[in-house]
């Protein structure tokens, strides 16, 4: 009697198998990828790349009360690599929810910092996930700051060295950071308070170079009602805070918008940008950073656009293009009141901080009265191009997302039209995006069927969606179809780990076994 595949592969293998069915990513943006379809709300998703070509998506998870922290590893192609809906990280019990960080260290890891109330008070804990889904410092994380007082809004960045770098506002006027070893082993013997009189709100952490130093920034005001400044601060891997005795202005003159606390991004020497918009006028600006703090692009950073005036930009996103030297900035933009108008934009800067996509920038959505709004204007980078996505409303309760892919003069190359990435019923918000090879995964909460879940698309460089080009999964041997020669080439490398695991490690966990073999099967083609 003639035997199937996988009773011949059962044969082999007596571990059971445990895996993920093959999904991929959508190709259809009224069908995008559900990350977390469960009960309750999901909320505040983030991204970070798993070092596999795949990526981790984190959110607050409201389905058996109290927002828990949840983590799921999507894979290349676009298969969930953990349980359906995600892992539980943490089980908390908080009616309502605050920023919190996520990371990807040199291991593979996705490493997360949030407010923590189950080891008495509120304290922030720091965990670190493996591949496999396992807690790599355990299944209550490391906690980083005492139950005695108040913590707040933490981040979390990874150093050039592999050490893990946390900061909060531990309450009062006073935000701290603290260093972990990779191991979860407190790196400082206690945590340092960051520098400088008045309230100083931490919004980001991020590695500083390749000496293992990590840059820190801080909201900043002397009263509540006074003016909000952005500052920063980095620390070498000691715990020395070498851009002086106290925070670093990043812009000297003007406030941010109240309750706006915003990320930067590194660059490739050692130094940072930033982007940020100011409460009087609503107005954004960028500002660079060198590695030795000094401000490359004047005092008060550059303007997004020539005039600051007549149109009000606020929400700005921005990356850095390491190839090129460039920095793309996007916003969005509307009339004042009582004028509905708006839409979005992007600009581009070189090293210097010069415009170099006109005194306006260029539009991604044009500004017009015709939508109900559009905002959540967000830029990514694709094989070296910056994309920049919105949302636009037609009604309060319905909005559709899409994006234009730009060239180095800043025309578009996927013609006026931003092209789809959801048009599903119901609206989106919080879209975030991770640059990936060959395209960019967006990631966002939606309200299609209802409540609010986490959906995802990969974008790829024409601008439809789907998996990578020519990508199929299980196809080790690369002949374009999952058949026994894939299967024995990945029975020859059951077993082995890291690099000698090569393509057999179909599913990246670094380890050839049973999930790499389940996936297989699935893809099988003959």
């Amino acid at each position: 009697m003639k035997k199937s595949l996988t009773s011949i592969a059962l044969a082999f293998v007596v571990t059971p198998i445990i895996g993920s069915a093959s999904a991929d990513w959508s190709t259809d943006a009224a069908s995008d990828n559900g990350i977390c379809t469960a009960s309750g709300e999901q909320a505040q998703p983030k991204i970070v790349p798993d070092g596999q070509g795949g990526c981790y998506i984190s959110w607050f998870d409201n389905r058996s009360g109290g927002y828990d922290v949840y983590l799921q590893r999507m894979d290349a192609m676009g298969n969930a690599m953990w349980a359906a809906d995600g892992i539980l990280v943490a089980d908390r019990s908080y009616s309502s929810t605050q920023d919190y960080g996520l990371a990807a260290d040199l291991q593979g890891r996705a490493i997360l910092a949030f407010r923590d109330p189950r080891f008495g008070g509120d304290r922030v804990t720091v965990a670190a996930v493996n591949a496999d889904g396992s807690m790599a410092f355990g299944a209550n994380g490391v906690q980083v700051s005492p139950s005695t007082e108040s913590a707040n809004q933490p981040k979390v960045g990874v150093a050039s060295d592999g050490d893990i770098v946390v900061a909060w506002n531990g309450g009062a006027a006073t935000s701290y950071v603290h260093r972990l070893n990779a191991d979860g082993s407190l790196a400082w013997p206690a945590r340092i308070a960051i520098g400088g009189a008045g309230t100083q709100i931490a919004s980001d952490v991020k590695s500083g170079g390749s000496d293992g130093s990590t840059i820190v920034s801080v909201v900043h005001y002397t009263t509540f009602t006074g003016a909000k400044t952005l500052k920063a601060q980095k620390f070498a891997a000691d715990g020395t805070a070498t851009w002086g005795a106290v925070t670093l202005p990043v812009f000297s003159t003007g406030s941010l918008q109240f309750g706006n606390f915003p990320g930067f991004v590194i660059d490739d020497a050692g130094g940072a940008i930033f982007a940020w918009y100011t409460s009087s006028p609503l107005q954004c600006q960028a500002q660079r950073l060198a590695a030795d703090g000094t401000r490359l692009w004047g005092t008060n950073g550059v303007t997004v656009t020539s005039t600051s005036t007549g149109v009000d930009r606020t929400a700005p996103d921005v990356v850095f293009d390491s190839a090129t030297g460039r920095t793309f900035v996007t916003w969005d933009q509307g009339l004042p009141p009582p004028s509905t108008s708006n839409g979005s934009a992007i600009q581009a800067f070189d090293a210097a901080g010069t415009r170099l996509w006109g005194a306006n920038g260029v539009a991604v959505y044009p500004m017009s009265s015709a939508t109900y709004d559009t905002f959540w204007t967000r830029v990514s980078l694709l094989d070296g191009q910056a994309v920049a996505s919105a949302l636009s409303w037609s009604t309060a309760t319905t909005s559709t997302m899409g994006s234009l892919r730009f060239d180095a003069t800043g025309h578009s190359e996927w013609g006026a039209t931003p092209m789809p990435i959801c048009s599903a019923s119901g609206s989106q918000s919080r879209p975030q995006a991770l640059s990936v090879e060959g395209g960019v995964v967006w990631v966002w909460m939606d309200s299609r069927d209802g409540e609010t879940d986490i959906y995802a698309a990969r974008q790829i460089a024409d601008g439809s969606l789907g998996p990578p080009d020519n990508g199929v999964q299980g196809d080790i041997d690369g002949d374009g179809s999952v058949s026994g020669s894939d299967l024995a080439l990945l029975l020859s490398a059951w077993g082995l780990s890291g690099s000698a695991a090569g393509a057999a490690d179909i599913d990246g966990s670094g380890l050839v076994d049973a999930g790499d073999l389940s996936i297989l099967l699935a893809a099988w083609t003959g």
